[in-house]
């Protein structure tokens, strides 16, 4: 799930606005324990300033077993039984003001299983081009959907590359 927060110039989180679930008691968990986070607040020529931010965050029962995409996930490079994922819901990564103002275009990188869910799941950034967009892409892709792949008409996990194209209008 992804929860919006504002950080104030104290570090401490405010506005709390959970976007990707619909259960009402993990929104209120999530809530709440999201008004006790702190953070090192945004800081402009040494000064901290307020500013919004999103935080990325897997959330399981207390005594849930570990997700599946943790145990075994296949790659298509190198298993041709494997069907690779299909991409159907993309959601555009937010242009950082940073990264606006200073004209930074580019591509970043991303490795991560896509589960028999087709969720996206232990992303990592492989090549990242600064500026907060390595984050603003690793938080739109988490809330990408794919039609999971498959091997021998079973769902699978299957680990791919994505690239994430910033370019500014």
């Amino acid at each position: 799930m992804v929860v919006d927060v504002y950080v104030g110039k104290d570090g401490r989180a405010s506005d709390v606005h959970i976007r990707t679930t619909d259960d009402a008691r993990m929104n209120q968990a999530v809530h709440d324990a999201a008004q006790s986070w702190t953070f090192s607040p945004g800081r402009i020529n040494g000064f901290p300033v307020s500013a919004p931010g999103s935080v990325l965050l897997e959330c399981r029962a207390h005594n849930a077993p570990e997700a599946p995409y943790g145990h075994v996930s296949f790659d298509v490079k190198k298993d041709k039984a494997v069907k690779r994922p299909t991409l159907l819901l993309t959601v555009n990564p937010d242009y950082t003001p940073e990264a606006m103002h200073a004209g930074l275009t580019g591509e970043v990188m991303l490795s991560l299983v896509v589960d028999t869910e087709g969720r996206p799941r232990d992303i990592h950034v492989d090549k990242g081009i600064g500026l907060g967009l390595n984050e603003a892409a690793v938080t739109a892709v988490c809330l990408w959907r794919f039609r999971p792949g498959t091997r021998e008409g079973d769902p699978v996990n299957v680990r791919v590359t994505v690239a994430v194209n910033f370019v500014l209008q």
